[in-house]
């Protein structure tokens, strides 16, 4: 092995992805904070000065919407650490009823396509026309409807319900099947409840990875986008990525002050992105250990009925209410609203037949796929490199490469396509990538970086090193190696991660939404498109479809898990 590690230091294939991706993370970073500073457009003679940094920060209502970002984050992420870690609790550590398919429903969550989930809460919470409102008005006697869904209130239940409680129960679900029970069952002994236990030894003991997933909530919350822009921007309430928008697509574009607001958004998101590296590398669970057997489920007693209702509640809410609500409004006349003469809600099949005999559709779907795809595939092949030089190479620089692969989480997607644009526009050279595909699957697989390189790395990490040896002294070279030894030991890892990013190119808005052209804009701009334009029946049906991508590929990766899992037990028999 000593000598294959000096060939691979003398090589320069590792330095070269090193450099590619140091530079394409660092790069929109730069970018927003010279671009804060240069007061002309791109591709015009370059003017320098603070007019930017004056024209963003002497406005009241940029002031306004970073507020209300730090409101919206206040209320979001304490609600999201405390609920994710009790419902994560109940589902893996107690004899909840159902708690596969509770874990499962979370996952679906995590997969849906955020604005169609955020379309559907206005149907049942609009304070006009919203239906729980209108059930509670005819069975109280209000004159109002209690729900306001564009309100604070709304996008915090909006965000908790769709992305970031089942995203908490995600991330600390292996953290809870992981914790040596021994401490439980000493404080039981010593006389301590069941939730006495898990705010005294439980919660502690999980303090790392609760940090952790604290710190993915914190900066998952102050980069959104897309619900503050179609509940937030009605209501009034601005955030500073929508106002990133507002600058960009003020005519003439206002990309300095743009950049100028952004500044000290990316300062704190990088300081946050650091700092979740450092905790997931120096994470050291003291109850950790593979020497322990499983614990059985702890017996919930009398509280069992109470916690499987609570649990199957809110992932029902999370899940199936609105996805049940967003298809019903496809095949409404008018989204949501009933007909003044029958009282009825007038199905019509009409907006899905619009919808898919739309040539703009059928190439948003077109683009969608194809996006998906070639993301999906890059990011295998490009991500397992990326993991691969920092887990079992010696190359200068790989440590740098480590913390630069975690730093486009510190991008918030509406700043990374404005860096991206930036750079499209102002490089004679890539001028070709704007609105292209390839421009697309660049921005996508630079967001999707850091996950996926985890992800990899976790992969890697449990492949024997002795298995590329045996390889390397039969005299197969590196690229025969990875293909034909490492990748498919990745198999199960990497199709996860295909997944994921496959998902994420269905979902993202704020990373495409100034990069795509209208030849190039897939179906959740679509999506947007549609809402905003006062065609929300059109939307709702893309919604569902995209909605039915989402689900499709979770049901795929559980049947596929199933399949790695049935393999595994086998081989260890």
């Amino acid at each position: 092995m000593v000598g294959s590690r000096s060939q691979i230091r003398a090589s320069w294939l590792w330095r070269l992805p090193v450099f590619i991706v140091s530079l394409f993370a660092l790069t929109p970073i730069l970018i927003t904070i010279v671009g804060s500073f240069q007061t002309s457009l791109p591709g015009q003679p370059v003017v320098w000065g603070i007019a930017g940094w004056k024209g963003a920060f002497s406005n009241a209502s940029v002031w306004h919407a970073i507020a209300n970002t730090f409101i919206l984050v206040l209320m979001r992420v304490p609600l999201a650490v405390l609920l994710g870690s009790v419902i994560a609790w109940l589902v893996i550590r107690t004899n909840v009823r159902g708690k596969k398919a509770i874990e499962f429903l979370f996952w679906i969550a995590f997969f849906l396509p955020t604005l169609p989930m955020a379309m559907a809460w206005t149907l049942l919470l609009d304070p006009k026309s919203g239906w729980i409102n209108r059930i509670l008005q005819a069975l109280l006697g209000l004159k109002e409807g209690p729900f306001n869904i564009y309100s604070y209130s709304g996008i915090t239940w909006v965000h908790l319900a769709t992305t970031t409680v089942p995203v908490m129960v995600i991330l600390l679900g292996p953290a809870f099947r992981g914790l040596n029970p021994v401490m439980e069952e000493s404080a039981r002994i010593s006389g301590a409840g069941l939730f006495t236990s898990f705010r005294r030894i439980v919660f502690p003991l999980l303090t790392p990875a609760i940090a952790m997933a604290t710190i993915v909530a914190l900066m998952r919350s102050l980069e959104a986008f897309e619900v503050e822009l179609f509940l937030g921007v009605p209501a009034g309430i601005r955030v500073y990525s929508t106002k990133i928008q507002e600058l960009v697509l003020f005519e003439p574009p206002r990309y300095a002050p743009a950049m100028a607001l952004s500044v000290p958004f990316v300062l704190l998101l990088v300081v946050l992105a650091l700092q979740y590296q450092r905790v997931i590398r120096g994470k050291s669970y003291a109850t950790l250990t593979g020497k322990v057997s499983a614990a059985a489920p702890l017996d919930l007693g009398r509280w069992r009925f109470a916690a499987t209702a609570g649990c199957a509640g809110f992932a029902a809410i999370a899940v199936v209410v609105p996805t049940a609500a967003l298809l019903m409004g496809s095949f409404m006349g008018v989204f949501g609203v009933a007909s003044a003469a029958t009282g009825s809600f007038g199905f019509t099949l009409a907006h899905w037949n619009t919808v898919l005999h739309d040539s703009v559709f059928l190439s948003s779907l077109a683009t969608t796929l194809q996006l998906g795809i070639g993301t999906a595939l890059g990011a295998v092949l490009f991500y397992s490199l990326i993991a691969y030089i920092i887990m079992r190479t010696p190359t200068a620089g790989r440590s740098f490469l480590d913390v630069a692969a975690w730093l486009p989480w510190a991008i918030p997607g509406i700043l990374l396509s404005l860096s991206l644009l930036w750079i499209y526009l102002g490089a004679p050279v890539l001028n070709i990538l704007y609105g292209s595909l390839l421009g697309l699957i660049v921005a996508m697989l630079l967001k999707e970086m850091p996950g996926g390189v985890n992800l990899m790395k976790a992969g890697i990490a449990q492949i024997g090193v002795e298995l590329e040896e045996a390889a390397q002294t039969s005299g197969a070279g590196f690229w025969t190696m990875y293909r034909r030894v490492l990748l498919p030991l990745l198999a199960p890892t990497a199709i996860t991660v295909a997944m994921v990013v496959f998902i994420g190119c269905v979902k993202d808005i704020s990373t495409m939404i100034l990069l795509a052209t209208p030849g190039t804009r897939p179906l959740s701009l679509l999506v947007l498109d549609y809402s905003t334009n006062g065609s929300i029946e059109n939307g709702s049906v893309v919604g569902v479809i995209s909605t039915a991508m989402g689900i499709a590929v979770a049901l795929l990766g559980r049947r596929i898990a199933g399949r790695a899992g049935d393999l595994l037990t086998r081989v260890e028999r």
